[in-house]
């Protein structure tokens, strides 16, 4: 599946734009988003969104949210395929290793960089 160019920008400069607190482990835990529940409340339009009582996003992954669009549901397995980590993983864990030392959990800033050189820029 194409990846659309202008759906992936559009969710890399708000990753960027310092409006989401990052959490990890759940699409949002309180005012706090994992980068895939920016993609969901951007992506998934408001009133199909599954909520808690609370109206924040439930779930883990944007399989959790029946209306995601299909891209979104693809890119962490496509992005895995050329990259080796997940999303999921950079965001939550930091699963990628550089010279035996793993990495560390990655910034909004670090995932939209590597949103914008596989996606965008088609480098890696």
């Amino acid at each position: 599946m194409k990846m659309p160019k202008d759906k992936i920008q559009i969710w890399i400069d708000e990753l960027r734009s310092g409006k989401w607190e990052q959490t990890r482990g759940k699409l949002q835990r309180d005012d706090r988003f994992c980068c895939f529940g920016v993609g969901c409340k951007l992506f998934v339009p408001r009133n199909k969104q599954n909520t808690t009582f609370d109206d924040s996003l439930s779930g883990f992954n944007p399989a959790d949210q029946e209306f995601s669009p299909k891209w979104l549901l693809r890119i962490n397995d496509d992005f895995a395929n050329r990259t080796g980590p997940s999303l999921i993983n950079l965001n939550d864990e930091g699963h990628w290793t550089y010279r035996g030392q793993s990495l560390g959990r990655f910034t909004f800033d670090e995932i939209a960089d590597l949103l914008q050189a596989v996606y965008i820029e088609e480098v890696l």
